[in-house]
C-alpha cells in the first residue's frame, strides 16, 4: 500500500506540475503576444493535459506509426469523438530509411488504417514525404545556414529534423491547419549512446516552447515513455494497437537480410536499440501512471 501511494504521489505530482505550467499567465500573455494568437484550451487526458479545441476544423500529425505518434493520434480520434467535433485529421508521414528499414512505410499504413477503422470519418489521407537517408546523419549546424541554425539545436539536431519541420510547415499551409501535432517524448534516464540529444532532460527542462509553438502542439515533450505506455493498457489498446507500432531502429543488414518486399513478414524489435530499450523502459515504470 505504501509503493502504491509513493507512486501515485510521484505521477501526480508530475502532472499537476505541468498543469501549473500550462495555467502560467505570464507565459500565456507572452505566447499570445509572440504569436499574434491565444492558447489554446487543453483537456486532461489520464492526468496528462493535451491542447486542444473541438471547434477547429482541420488539425494534422506527424505522423511515423510509432508508439508515441500512434497513441497520440488515437487520442485526438477520441477527443474529437467525445466532443462531437467535426474536426479532420491530416496524418503527415515521411518515407526514411527507404533502403534499411522498408517496412516502416507499410507498418505506419497498417496503423493508419486501424485508428481509421476505429474511427470512421475522422482520418483525411494519409500525406507523404520522403528524406533521403544521407540527411539522416549530417547535424544542421555542418549546413552553415543562418535562418536553420537559429531555428533549431544545430549541432545536435541532423538534417532528417529540418526536412520534417519544412515539410509539416508546407502541409499545414496547403490544409490550412490550426496546428500540427507531434508525439515527441523527453529521454528516460538510460543511458545508451544513441539517445537523441535534443531530447535529453537538461534540454527539455519543462520548456513549454517544446510543447506548443506557433503551428505545433507536443503534448508528450515534456513527460516520458512511462506515460505513453501506460496508456496502451488504460485505454485496451495492448492487443490490438500496440503490436502494429513500431520504433526499433534495427536495418537489413543488422537482421542479416539481403532485400525485404511488401508481404513478407516484419522483423521482430532487436530488443537493444534505444527505441527498444525505452519502450522496455516505459513498461517497467507505467505502472504509476495506470488509471
Amino acid at each position: 500500500m505504501l509503493t502504491l501511494l509513493k507512486r501515485w504521489k510521484k505521477s501526480s505530482n508530475r502532472l499537476e506540475h505541468l498543469k501549473k505550467l500550462y495555467d502560467d499567465n505570464k507565459w500565456k500573455k507572452w505566447y499570445s503576444s509572440f504569436h499574434n494568437k491565444p492558447v489554446p484550451p487543453y483537456t486532461i487526458v489520464n492526468g496528462l493535459p493535451i491542447h486542444f479545441d473541438p471547434n477547429w476544423k482541420r488539425i494534422g500529425i506527424s505522423f511515423s506509426g510509432g508508439a508515441d505518434s500512434s497513441l497520440l493520434l488515437f487520442i485526438l480520434c477520441k477527443l474529437i469523438q467525445d466532443t462531437k467535433s467535426d474536426c479532420k485529421i491530416h496524418p503527415v508521414s515521411l518515407i526514411r530509411f527507404h533502403d534499411e528499414k522498408p517496412w516502416l512505410e507499410y507498418m505506419s499504413k497498417d496503423v493508419y488504417n486501424w485508428i481509421d477503422n476505429e474511427f470512421p470519418g475522422i482520418l483525411q489521407k494519409q500525406e507523404w514525404g520522403f528524406i533521403p537517408p544521407f540527411l539522416e546523419t549530417i547535424k544542421i549546424s555542418q549546413l552553415e545556414v543562418p535562418e536553420l541554425n537559429k531555428k533549431f539545436n544545430a549541432d545536435l539536431a541532423s538534417c532528417d529534423v529540418a526536412v520534417v519541420d519544412s515539410f509539416i510547415s508546407y502541409t499545414q499551409q496547403k490544409f490550412n491547419l490550426e496546428y500540427i501535432y507531434t508525439g515527441n517524448t523527453t529521454n528516460p534516464p538510460i543511458d545508451h549512446e544513441k539517445a537523441p540529444a535534443f531530447r535529453q532532460p537538461n534540454v527539455m527542462a519543462d520548456n513549454l516552447n517544446r510543447v506548443l509553438s506557433v503551428i505545433h502542439i507536443s503534448p508528450f515533450a515534456l513527460i516520458n515513455k512511462a506515460w505513453v505506455m501506460a496508456q496502451y493498457k488504460n485505454f485496451k489498446l495492448i492487443d490490438t494497437l500496440l503490436p502494429l507500432t513500431r520504433s526499433c531502429e534495427h536495418s537489413l543488414a543488422e537482421y542479416g537480410l539481403e532485400s525485404w518486399k511488401p508481404g513478407d513478414d516484419y522483423p521482430q524489435p532487436c530488443g537493444e536499440c534505444f527505441f527498444c530499450k525505452e519502450r522496455e523502459w516505459g513498461w517497467k515504470n507505467a505502472g504509476e501512471f495506470y488509471e
